[in-house]
């Protein structure tokens, strides 16, 4: 085994990584989740995990600065952190932040030496091959008229 990942909020749509252990966590109880717990308080050791995976939760967590603590406290070198981007955020009550790529820089950079944001494009993981066609063709229409929906920050300690 290569290495050991968390991926934090991985619900129902957790990360799979060829020859790396993933340790899927998340506040609610589903199938694939190993550990529930609350991003703000994660009940592992310091420095235990090679990265920290974490896609669309900050911008849900009530503290995000106590989330991003956590997640230095955890990690023994690299934070992956994706959230949606405010310029295409899509309208959603449980989103308590939201960023653009500047914003998000500088926040990442109140915890984190080297922060590296990328415009992404996220895709939802529908299981029904019709609303998932649907929904393809609203992003790709989406991005190739305002840009990318997402944003991927690579953090280093």
């Amino acid at each position: 085994m290569k290495g050991l990942i968390i991926d934090v909020g991985s619900g129902g749509n957790p990360l799979a990584v060829k020859g790396i252990k993933v340790v899927h966590c998340d506040i609610s109880r589903r199938a694939s989740v190993e550990v529930v717990c609350d991003a703000h308080y994660l009940p592992f050791r310091d420095k235990i995990f090679d990265a920290v995976y974490a896609s669309h939760v900050i911008e849900h967590c009530l503290h995000p600065a106590k989330v991003l603590q956590e997640f230095k406290r955890v990690s023994k070198g690299r934070v992956i952190i994706k959230v949606m981007n405010t310029k295409l955020d899509y309208s959603d009550n449980s989103h308590l932040y939201s960023w653009n790529a500047k914003t998000l820089r500088q926040f990442l950079q109140r915890f984190f030496k080297n922060v590296e944001v990328y415009p992404t494009i996220r895709f939802d993981p529908y299981s029904n091959p019709v609303k998932r066609l649907l929904h393809k063709l609203k992003v790709l229409v989406t991005v190739s008229l305002f840009g990318r929906n997402e944003l991927t920050a690579i953090c280093k300690i």
